[in-house]
């Protein structure tokens, strides 16, 4: 078991149990639990991701949309139209996004 100092809730697994996405010092941080690895995916914004189901990827909220982060790229890919988008999550195949905005329900390809 792999633990990992000043880590603080929430903290988040992907389905597949290789990683958690968690917090220190208000940055959100990937965490290998196979390995020794962490990854800083976001600073100063106290955001909670939604992992897609095959594990590869995460879908996260920022000031200027939804931003998916595919765990092999360096950088986050911003969704556009989503602006407004809260609350977002994966359809079962990761094809999708699903988001409220607005009042209503959305999707979007992922």
């Amino acid at each position: 078991m792999r633990r990992s100092e000043d880590v603080q809730p929430p903290a988040i697994m992907s389905l597949d149990g290789r990683r958690v996405a968690a917090f220190r010092d208000n940055s959100l941080i990937l965490i290998d639990l196979d390995g020794d690895s962490e990854i800083r995916i976001a600073a100063e914004q106290r955001i909670i991701p939604a992992w897609s189901p095959d594990g590869r990827r995460i879908v996260l909220r920022s000031p200027s949309g939804l931003q998916v982060r595919d765990l092999n790229a360096l950088s986050p890919r911003l969704l556009e139209n989503t602006q407004r988008a809260v609350d977002p999550f994966w359809s079962p195949d990761s094809r999708y996004i699903g988001f409220f905005a607005d009042g209503k329900l959305s999707r979007i390809d992922a």
